[in-house]
């Protein structure tokens, strides 16, 4: 009898959370890895949601500082002009830019967290990274909603990597 395959279950279990609960997702892609490798991932889905949302000069500010690491520290200052953006934004009716417009700044919070600053930003902004992007995959839909899954599930080891591959 064969044997389960656990990177398949994985899979699956993965799958799940991507149509049904993105911050658990988030949770469950960001645990354990380090901010050096959280910050172009969160950069690269905020450079996609911006290729489909026009964006204000704060997301392309955003979107510079994170492609930094030398630019990190000023992800605070990012995440202050973003914010007065969205909070611009809201009640607009514009839901997508306020989503994009979230999206960066939490890309911005990571940003300036992987310096391991005093005064860290809440420890769990890269787990809402994926449940702003599953937010504009919803809306989307089609080429946006799958690139956003293969950058999401970009976290995932390669053995995951190449079963998912073949699930597309």
């Amino acid at each position: 009898m064969p044997q389960p395959n656990s990177s398949q279950d994985d899979l699956k279990q993965t799958e799940r959370l991507w149509r049904e609960d993105g911050l658990a997702l988030g949770r469950m892609l960001t645990a354990g890895r380090t901010p050096e490798a959280i910050v172009p991932w969160a950069r690269e889905l905020l450079e996609l949601a911006a290729g489909e949302i026009e964006p204000p000069p704060s997301v392309r500010n955003a979107l510079d500082v994170a492609a930094d690491p030398l630019r990190w520290p000023e992800g605070k200052r990012a995440f202050e002009a973003v914010r007065r953006d969205t909070l611009a934004a809201q009640g607009s009716g514009d839901v997508l830019l306020e989503a994009l417009l979230m999206l960066a700044e939490n890309t911005s919070k990571v940003a300036f967290n992987a310096t391991h600053p005093v005064g860290l930003f809440d420890e769990d902004t890269d787990d809402w990274i994926v449940q702003n992007v599953r937010y504009l995959a919803d809306r989307l839909g089609g080429d946006f909603e799958r690139s956003a899954r293969r950058l999401v599930f970009q976290l995932l080891d390669e053995s995951h990597r190449v079963t998912l591959a073949n699930t597309d």
